[in-house]
């Protein structure tokens, strides 16, 4: 993935990105949100954020839930397809 240009704002994040040959355009996009939701939640950890508790769900495979992100990205995705069209 090349990164062009970002953007960041307060509640989202502009990207220009151009996939580079030979990678596919939905995985880097997982790829990128997977690596996006980590860092978040890194971040949210190491700096004691009391934001963390809005996303604790005390699973059995996972004590945190960041699909929200995942679903708004997708929700965006969707959006992006149908006005294309």
């Amino acid at each position: 993935m090349l990164l062009s240009r970002s953007i960041g704002v307060p509640n989202h994040l502009h990207l220009i990105w151009q996939i580079q040959e030979g990678y596919n355009r939905d995985k880097m996009q997982v790829r990128f949100q997977k690596y996006a939701v980590q860092q978040t939640k890194f971040k949210l950890i190491d700096t004691n954020n009391k934001m963390l508790n809005d996303f604790f769900v005390d699973a059995k495979d996972r004590e945190y839930q960041f699909s929200a992100f995942l679903i708004l990205a997708e929700q965006k995705r969707v959006y992006d397809n149908s006005t294309s069209n």
